[in-house]
């Protein structure tokens, strides 16, 4: 028994030997091909000087030869972001289409695996190209994909909302608007865009709430000032839409436009001489749109009322 238990650990032991020898003697992995690893190191030089173009050229040509799955990743995230980087460089130099070209091939590049943020992200600036170019409805597609991707993304439903608004399907916009305030209830924009989708649906008390509530997020909202002070008048408040005013004015003093809505509604409820007052200040501010101030002149009743706001223009525009 014993002889035969010594033989077992011989055994054992010769065999442990060769597979040591074996492991030894095993051939090392074949390194990338050199011209493939040219390609990628000068893709990569050109993507940190922001040579993009160039760097995808780089890229898609080490693709045809890396052979690790370590090396072929790399070069596929950063080929991505070379188009994600020329979409975002077209967008901010509003070449709309151009964006859109890039958008695509990166939303659409084989063999990557994209996260879902940043898949619905780039769905959604698509979309903002699509609604400069006023297709809103192939917009609002590419807002749903990106709402399926990511259910709770900020600012998707605004933006859907501003396509409706822009389609002048107001009842939808203001569906949109709530969702997103429910997502995002610090978003002052999505209050006061809801306020003006109520203004065209000719309900001016509901928008004045919310109004308010952009004012109430961002008091120093001139444009949730301006749309409140014409809600108001649009319900016959004067006095609350002069007051408002007056609080735009107290945040900024040098905010031209203001003085001239007011002798608006100064000329409105029949006050000429504060309407006459805050027009001079405007002009004296330098205030010079004169194609409104030309519309401005067709709501004045008579004819003395015209010729001191003719005066007064004569006076001021150069």
């Amino acid at each position: 028994m014993k002889l035969s238990h010594l033989r077992i650990l011989l055994i054992l032991a010769v065999l442990a030997a060769m597979f040591t020898a074996c492991k030894d003697n095993k051939k090392p992995e074949q390194p990338e091909d050199t011209t493939a690893m040219k390609f990628l190191t000068q893709a990569n030089k050109e993507f940190e000087l922001n040579n993009f173009e160039s760097a995808i050229t780089n890229y898609k040509k080490a693709l045809t030869m890396l052979k690790y799955k370590n090396n072929r990743d790399g070069a596929k995230k950063y080929l991505n972001q070379s188009y994600i980087q020329l979409a975002r460089k077209s967008f901010n130099n509003a070449d709309w289409k151009g964006a859109i070209k890039y958008y695509d091939k990166a939303i659409e590049q084989k063999d990557f695996n994209m996260s879902n943020s940043l898949k619905s992200n780039l769905l959604v600036e698509k979309g903002l190209c699509l609604h400069q170019l006023r297709r809103f409805f192939h917009a609002l597609e590419r807002y749903r994909e990106a709402l399926k991707l990511t259910p709770k993304g900020k600012k998707i439903h605004f933006y859907m909302a501003n396509a409706y608004m822009s389609r002048r399907q107001f009842d939808l916009a203001v569906a949109e608007y709530k969702k997103e305030i429910e997502i995002n209830p610090s978003l002052a924009e999505a209050y006061n865009n809801c306020g003006s989708a109520f203004v065209a649906l000719n309900q001016n008390t509901e928008a004045i709430k919310y109004f308010e509530a952009a004012l109430a997020k961002n008091a120093n909202y001139y444009k949730a000032y301006q749309n409140l002070s014409s809600a108001y008048s649009n319900v016959g408040a004067f006095g609350k839409a002069i007051k408002t005013y007056k609080r735009l004015l107290e945040k900024n003093p040098r905010m031209k436009e203001a003085y001239v809505y007011m002798a608006e509604i100064y000329m409105i409820i029949r006050d000429q001489t504060r309407a006459r007052n805050y027009l001079r200040v405007a002009l004296e501010k330098g205030y010079n749109n004169w194609n409104y101030l030309l519309n401005y002149s067709r709501g004045l009743r008579k004819a003395k009322e015209y010729a001191w706001f003719k005066k007064l223009i004569k006076k001021y525009k150069k």
